[in-house]
């Protein structure tokens, strides 16, 4: 215990300096430490009230730590008005764009050598000033203490219980060795002491999580086959929460790694019901995170909806990969109408013009300010890279695989935006105060996995741009 604690506060310090990729290998470096604390929980000491605490805290101090370092950052700067900050905020947000724009629009004659040294110019100059604007935001930093189990347990509603998942690799003390990744779950109500439990290998887990999204996909899959692969799935994940939970209708879940994948709606009890006929469901990026949503309301303006993009004069477009670096697939991508509809009845709801058609654009994406909502019904995008280690300009958890599909969007080389709204520029929108963000398009919650950090994507990008649900 009290060696976490001083890694704790080491942490605090550390994670003040730095880009994205430095502060990710800087917490991999004490990853051992969270995944002996959950060991020695739920492999050596299951019945012990110390142990449970020591893992469960463990868990809601690193889980998700990158995340709000970025999010609460980029809130410290807007909230102080800090002109150098915000000028950095800016060039940061213009480096994106040029990634994204660059990456799906690369000119035709620009030779590979070029564009790689291209990207990886603008990378750096992003990571410099990611480095800048950690340190800015740091001398604004208020002395936070640190996250405690009784602080966490005082947030949770009444009627509610909060469900942690986490992926972990057991260390044997005896052999000094590591296991195979496996996911326990820990579940704390708003009286009583916290429990927690292992569940099984991520191996075996992940085999019944993929057959459920397969069947997920499937337009015309059986519903009995569905939802025989959802009971399966459910035995192994909720079934045992279901018994620690008692009576509460609330659940407050917290996935992690690949279970960031699955709508938990829509796994089936032993009553053959949906989790949605008995509970309501609130998803979290950790129990840390209960800590945002008390925090009084902020002044915003009216909801923005966008909605119906043209893509292109006869509303059809083709996005083509050129041979960029990443295995970019062409993407053909129809109007659709029905997003007209949508956003247009939301719109009369909201006393709000929606932005439609023409008015649809990147741009005006990027200029709102604080909306109480922000609606948006469009293409989702998300690239597959089939060989990463070939194509090192985009890794797996890279924001750039993401993307919306606004009005304008082009194959041609062009100035500026070039409608597609990439997860990287999303990060830059000012959504401070903004209450729900609502991504009606496909594939939105897809992204690279990183046990601990979440999916690389769309979700974490609004959440950095400071949303307050998705």
């Amino acid at each position: 215990k009290r060696s976490l604690e001083i890694q704790e506060k080491n942490l605090t310090y550390n994670l003040a300096a730095g880009a994205e990729p430095q502060k990710d290998k800087y917490l991999k470096t004490v990853s051992g430490t969270k995944n002996r604390a959950i060991s020695l929980h739920l492999q050596t000491a299951p019945n012990n009230p110390a142990s449970t605490t020591l893992a469960f805290t463990t868990i809601l101090r690193r889980k998700g730590r990158l995340l709000e370092f970025f999010t609460t950052s980029r809130q410290i700067l807007r909230q102080q008005l800090d002109p150098q900050g915000l000028q950095w905020l800016d060039e940061l947000d213009n480096i994106h764009g040029q990634l994204s724009t660059l990456l799906y629009n690369r000119p035709e004659n620009l030779p590979l050598e070029t564009y790689r040294d291209n990207f990886a110019k603008l990378k750096q100059q992003a990571n410099e000033l990611e480095d800048k604007i950690s340190r800015r935001s740091s001398e604004f930093r208020a002395s936070t203490q640190p996250v405690t189990l009784e602080a966490i347990q005082q947030l949770i509603p009444v009627n509610a219980a909060l469900v942690e998942f986490v992926q972990y690799s057991p260390y044997d003390p005896k052999t000094r060795t590591w296991e195979e990744p496996r996911y326990g779950v820990y579940v704390l109500n708003p009286e009583g002491k916290a429990q927690g439990m292992d569940l099984g290998t991520v191996e075996e887990i992940k085999s019944d999580l993929d057959k459920f999204r397969v069947l997920l996909k499937k337009e015309r899959a059986p519903l009995e086959k569905l939802k025989k692969t959802a009971r399966e799935l459910d035995e192994k994940l909720m079934q045992p929460v279901r018994q620690l939970i008692g009576s509460k209708e609330q659940i407050l879940i917290s996935p992690d790694s690949h279970l960031n994948l699955i709508p938990f709606e829509v796994l089936v009890d032993e009553n053959n019901e949906y989790l949605i006929e008995n509970y309501s469901i609130t998803y979290l990026s950790s129990g840390r995170d209960l800590r945002q949503l008390t925090t009084k309301a902020r002044k915003t303006s009216p909801a923005v909806l966008v909605g119906y993009p043209t893509y292109w004069e006869k509303d059809k477009v083709t996005i083509k990969s050129k041979g960029k670096f990443g295995n970019f697939s062409d993407s053909s991508l129809p109007g659709l109408p029905g997003t007209e509809e949508e956003v247009k009845a939301i719109g009369e709801l909201l006393g709000v013009e929606p932005l439609l058609r023409g008015a649809a654009t990147e741009e005006a994406v990027k200029q709102v300010q604080s909306p109480f909502i922000l609606h948006i019904a469009t293409h989702g995008l998300f690239e597959t890279i089939e060989d990463p280690e070939k194509y090192p300009t985009v890794n797996k958890d890279s924001l750039l695989r993401s993307s919306l599909a606004l009005a304008g969007v082009k194959e041609e080389k062009i100035d500026g935006d070039n409608g597609l709204l990439t997860a990287l520029e999303a990060t830059g929108l000012n959504l401070l105060g903004t209450e729900l963000v609502v991504l009606s398009a496909c594939d939105t919650g897809l992204g690279g996995i990183s046990p601990g950090e979440g999916v690389y994507g769309l979700r974490r990008a609004f959440a950095i741009a400071g949303a307050q649900s998705q």
